[in-house]
């Protein structure tokens, strides 16, 4: 940018926003034309949100689960059956009393989503699920979801179970013209778009306990081909009627205890499960360039059949094998190179031994032991969730670098010959690490034959970059809903988080509430330097009641005399914006000023600042760059207004003159002041005329004078040093408050 340019600040940073985005760009670029020319374009997942059983409503908590090796299954809730409509239908008793169930199952902010109360009650909650589950994932991976609108966003989700339309068929009064659209499977994903307005690639698929994997398995190849540049994969499972579990059970498909004994000798079929899981996935290149957090690599993912098995069912122990030696052949790996499988493992006492027949063929030759373990044995058989189940559970021991044990296994099932095999089942907590990145395999078969499996590769630890400016203090939590209620509970979630996370990084949680996240009319902002003060901050501050406002702003810039020494050397250790507008002024200045004006801020000429043909260029410049600063935070004025020196600075930023015909202009005004009265004083006393004049009295009228009349009660004198201080000693004793101005 030349010293002749005129442009609005607004636009240069509007051109130097797409030079950035420009930039990253063609980092990404670079990096896929390699990829391309290697034929490698490799997939991350850079967030996750699940709803799990027994009060896993965060991966967070369903981590904890795990951990505790909790048994999820229970009794059937008592309102589940009802399905929340106007039926008079009775449910049957079932043989299978236990389920995994989610709670709050019903429970849906429509408003959030802009949906009329009378289409959110036609619709499934698998459908509202997802949309609250893919808000979640999405801020889970740092992305403010509205930056996403009109974006290259595919969503691929996984779903099979379709009780809700089945009850409302049955009640007929509660249909309407949005059952349709609320109950299929492929609106499912249609409305995440929808939501979203997200225009990549939206799928809905069944391909039963199979889909979630599979819909992975699609979103990889939509990513790789570039269809779409960040891709939503999910699957959702809820049982809210019986007459499936009925089905299941008669076909002696289901565990009479409702619990999956995954491997062991008295597997006795699958217990159902619940719950929704979403993943966000990026291509790796852009992953990195957008500095995005990368929880996994999904080095490999493969989609087959079973092909003619001896029934539709049944499992096929060689396509099983077929399938993983294809995922580590793509992967460009060996059987030595995976370190566990998350099993399909659904405790039945035909496919277990399948399965680990066909893993023992796949790894026979391994030099060490392969952990097994499947998520199902703890929150049962999620269905068409059940591979991003498994999923979550594996990016979770990722990252705390633990695989945790595989419950309901006291006795290995003597369909296998374990003595020979290299399969060990983790029984309890294993730690997990070495000398390269984990990795693992997960497989999900569908009962109609379609299998999946898929290889992950724990992403290496975030390196931070070394801090090249202090950190700003203190930080400002900003947080924000739709209603009053929600912002209370907000308010609570982030209460708990500063309470029981150790050291949390201040820095980069308030970075994400203001930039990874949607800013909504409910407000409320804290500052602190702990987390202890924004915990005590957070918990004291009012809530408001009323949405917030855009009020017009107006900036007043300051004129001669509101100077002091080291004024804004914080704002330019910390702020880029500040310290770029005040480099530029420096160099704008070089051939006006005889001492830089870095060092008149803040150096060792700091005690000349208060000269006037000094004061008025630095002050021009700090005001100038505090203002760019404000506007790179979005703020902008409705109106300028400027006293004295600010006079200038206000026509400057209303792009009257240039930034360097202002600096010319100042810097040469005050030079001329200064050569005028090389000796002389001025100050400001907020007092009417009658009351400056009362204490001038006393003085030589040759000495010290008013010079001007601001306002009824601000005063300026001006005259010899020494008479200008005997005056604003007077008046100070007084009670009146002066300001010296030169």
């Amino acid at each position: 940018m030349t010293d002749k340019t005129t442009a609005s600040f607004a636009d240069e940073q509007k051109y130097e926003a797409l030079l950035n985005r420009a930039l990253v760009r063609i980092k990404a670029l670079k990096s896929e034309n390699q990829a391309l020319k290697s034929n490698q374009v490799t997939t991350s997942i850079i967030g996750m949100s699940c709803s799990m059983p027994n009060g896993g409503d965060s991966w967070q908590t369903f981590w904890r689960l795990l951990q505790t090796g909790a048994n999820c299954a229970g009794p059937v809730p008592a309102d589940r059956w009802k399905v929340d409509l106007d039926t008079s239908a009775e449910a049957a008793d079932t043989q299978v009393s236990h389920a995994a169930f989610i709670e709050n199952a019903y429970r849906f902010d429509a408003g959030f989503f802009n949906i009329p109360a009378v289409e959110a009650v036609s619709m499934d909650p698998q459908h509202r699920l997802l949309l609250q589950e893919t808000w979640r994932a999405l801020e889970d991976a740092g992305i403010d979801p509205e930056s996403l609108r009109g974006g290259k966003v595919g969503v691929f989700v996984g779903m099979m179970n379709q009780d809700y339309l089945h009850a409302s068929m049955q009640a007929t009064q509660s249909l309407s013209a949005f059952t349709p659209l609320g109950n299929s499977m492929g609106v499912a994903a249609g409305r995440i778009s929808h939501s979203f307005d997200f225009n990549g690639p939206s799928i809905g698929l069944d391909t039963n306990c199979s889909s979630s994997l599979v819909a992975l398995h699609l979103a990889e190849q939509s990513l790789q081909r570039y269809e779409c540049d960040l891709a939503v994969v999910a699957g959702v499972n809820l049982i809210l009627l019986p007459a499936m579990t009925e089905i299941m059970d008669s076909a002696h498909a289901l565990s009479p205890v409702g619990v999956s004994k995954s491997f062991d000798e008295d597997a006795d079929g699958y217990g159902r499960g619940e719950g929704c899981v979403v993943v966000v996935l990026r291509r790796t290149a852009d992953a990195q360039a957008q500095g995005d957090p990368v929880l996994a690599h999904l080095v490999s993912s493969v989609v087959k059949h079973d092909g003619a098995s001896s029934g539709l069912s049944v499992p096929n122990g060689l396509a099983q094998q077929a399938l993983i030696n294809l995922a580590l052949k793509q992967a460009s790996l060996g059987q030595d190179d995976i370190d566990y499988i998350e099993a399909h493992g659904t405790g039945t006492a035909l496919g277990d031994p399948i399965e680990l027949d066909a893993l023992q063929a796949v790894f026979a030759d391994r030099k060490k032991p392969l952990w097994l373990g499947s998520v199902k044995s703890n929150i049962g058989h999620l269905e068409a969730a059940a591979g991003l189940a498994g999923l979550v559970k594996v990016l979770l021991s990722f990252k705390y670098c633990q695989i945790p044990p595989n419950i309901h296994f006291s006795q290995p099932t003597s369909r296998f010959d374990w003595d020979s095999s290299c399969l060990e089942v983790v029984t309890k907590t294993v730690d997990w690490s070495g000398d390269r990145p984990c990795r693992a395999g997960i497989s999900s078969f569908g009962f109609g034959g379609t299998l999946a499996h898929a290889i992950l590769e724990q992403a290496p630890p975030r390196e931070r970059p070394a801090a090249q400016y202090p950190p700003r203090e203190p930080a400002v939590l900003c947080v924000s809903a739709k209603s009053p209620a929600a912002l209370a509970a907000l308010r609570e979630r982030y209460l708990t988080f500063l309470q029981e996370t150790p050291e949390p990084a201040i820095g980069d949680l308030c970075y994400t509430a203001e930039t990874g996240r949607s800013h909504f009319p409910y407000r409320l902002a804290v500052t602190g330097t702990t987390a202890v003060q924004l915990h005590d901050a957070l918990s004291q501050a009012e809530l408001p009641t009323a949405p917030a406002s855009s009020l017009k702003v107006a900036w007043l810039c300051s004129g001669q005399g509101s100077q002091y020494a080291g004024m804004g050397k914080q704002l330019y250790q910390q702020e880029p914006v500040f310290r770029a507008e005040i480099d530029r002024c420096a160099d704008l200045l070089a051939d006006e000023l005889d001492l830089p004006l870095t060092t008149l801020l803040w150096g060792e000429a700091g005690d000349r600042l208060d000269e006037t043909c000094y004061t008025q260029p630095a002050l021009f410049a700090f005001s100038y760059s505090l203002a760019q600063q404000w506007r790179a935070w979005g703020v902008e004025p409705a109106l300028l207004l400027g006293h004295s020196v600010g006079e200038y600075v206000a026509a400057c930023l209303a792009g009257v003159f240039s930034l360097a015909d202002g600096l010319r202009l100042i810097a040469a005004r005050g030079r001329l002041m200064q050569a005028q009265t090389p000796a002389g004083r001025m100050a400001a006393v907020l007092a009417d005329v009658a009351v400056v004049r009362e204490a001038l009295a006393d003085e030589p009228a040759t000495e010290i004078a008013i010079a001007a009349y601001n306002g009824p009660h601000n005063t300026v004198v001006s005259g010899a040093p020494a008479a200008v201080e005997r005056v604003m000693a007077r008046l100070a004793a007084d009670g009146h408050r002066v300001q010296a101005l030169a």
